[in-house]
């Protein structure tokens, strides 16, 4: 920096000077000490501005090297076209998403039909990482090789695949494996072990849910504690194979008419009957420490105040809520509240449902799984795009 100097302006002698001369020899040699000072100033400062310079502002060298935290990643495949989001994580676990995809009971037929199912696996508009297995579906039957001593008994034991192989063979194929296993819509176990259904007041014979020559069928009882002995035998089977996620289906009651609630032995007209289904599943689940249990749950017996063992405040596994779109209706229906679906889109009837649902549950995190029924694959794409819109992560196809 260039120094401005300090300017001295010379006077002029005045005409008439009463002063001696030794005065003016003194002003002289001010003015020259003056004169000594700026000059040493000026130089000063030019030799010393750089080195405060470089004691104010130290090389970016010879600043120590601070060592931080390393930011980790997570890695998010787009389950419509597979290309990758790396976005920043709190923690070092990676959690992947999850797209999965449910195999029907006759896949289960035998291994060749295995492998034909998942060989048949659509690879568009989604792509998938896991499969649902239907291992005890709706009805009671047993898909697979079991070894249950009460199934075989009971005639339930369908399946001819073990469970090994069942593994063997989704993994294989690069799925990740799930088991399903149905609770309460069984119609095989109760005509061996009459005690685990429903019973009539009186006669003790067990309920069925309509007149025999009409189908009607036999439920399991969640009041029963053989209920509860065999659930946890399948359960426990299934979880010693290797599956380390179970998705349990089927807590649900019968369609009781008010004719049946008034002949029926069991307590099922108490307003707390959802405890049964609640404290079985809890029952069930609690020898399952590292097998992720989940519970599914309709989104239209939501709606219609059916779902007794949506009790988030007392079970502690997560749920995934079935949307069946066309079944919804012209109208979504939650008590006083009624919402116009008939014109919209299968997304927009998707969206309508998800919004309801989130405002009668805030602050419920769950999985959805969506039926394929009536939906086209630009359906499931669009769907599958407002899922991320809605922050759910895993998305379940059937």
């Amino acid at each position: 920096m260039k120094s401005k100097g300090i300017k001295v302006k010379r006077g002029k002698s005045k005409r008439f000077s009463s002063k001696p001369q030794r005065k003016k020899n003194n002003i002289l040699k001010i003015i020259v000490f003056i004169i000594i000072l700026c000059v040493i100033a000026f130089v000063g400062y030019s030799v010393l501005a750089p080195i405060l310079d470089v004691l104010n502002n130290p090389k970016k060298e010879d600043i120590p090297e601070i060592t931080t935290p390393a930011v980790v990643t997570t890695v998010i495949t787009n389950k419509s076209d597979g290309t990758t989001v790396t976005t920043p994580s709190e923690t070092q676990e990676e959690k992947e998403e999850v797209v999965a995809f449910y195999l029907n009971v006759s896949a289960l037929t035998d291994i060749n039909a295995l492998t034909t199912a998942l060989d048949s696996i659509p690879k568009a508009p989604l792509l998938y990482n896991a499969v649902v297995i239907p291992l005890k579906s709706s009805g009671g039957a047993i898909n697979y090789a079991t070894t249950s001593e009460l199934s075989i008994s009971a005639k339930s034991n369908k399946g001819t695949i073990p469970l090994a192989d069942i593994l063997q063979a989704v993994k294989s194929k690069g799925y990740e494996p799930i088991a399903q296993i149905d609770m309460l819509q069984d119609n095989i176990y109760p005509q061996t072990f009459g005690d685990t259904s429903y019973t009539i007041n009186g006669s003790g014979s067990r309920w069925y849910d309509n007149a025999i020559d009409k189908g009607g069928k036999l439920w399991l009882s969640p009041f029963a504690s053989g209920t509860k002995t065999y659930l946890s035998e399948i359960t426990n089977e299934v979880n010693t194979a290797g599956f380390t996620n179970i998705i349990f289906t089927g807590a649900v009651f019968p369609p009781f008419r008010q004719s049946d609630l008034n002949q029926i032995t069991n307590p099922v007209k108490s307003v707390d009957r959802y405890t049964a289904i609640t404290d079985l599943l809890t029952d069930v689940v609690s020898d399952l420490p590292e097998s992720n249990p989940a519970v599914t749950v309709s989104v239209s017996d939501i709606f219609a105040g059916k779902a007794d063992v949506l009790k988030p405040e007392i079970v502690s596994v997560p749920f995934y809520v079935e949307f069946d779109i066309p079944t919804l209706g012209k109208k979504i229906t939650v008590g006083e509240v009624v919402t116009d679906i008939e014109k919209l889109t299968n997304t927009e009837k998707f969206r309508a449902a998800i919004k309801q649902l989130q405002e009668l549950y805030p602050t419920l995190e769950f999985t959805p799984v969506l039926s394929r029924n009536g939906l086209t694959d630009e359906d499931l794409a669009e769907c599958d795009m407002l899922c991320d819109e809605y922050n759910l992560v895993n998305l379940f196809v059937k």
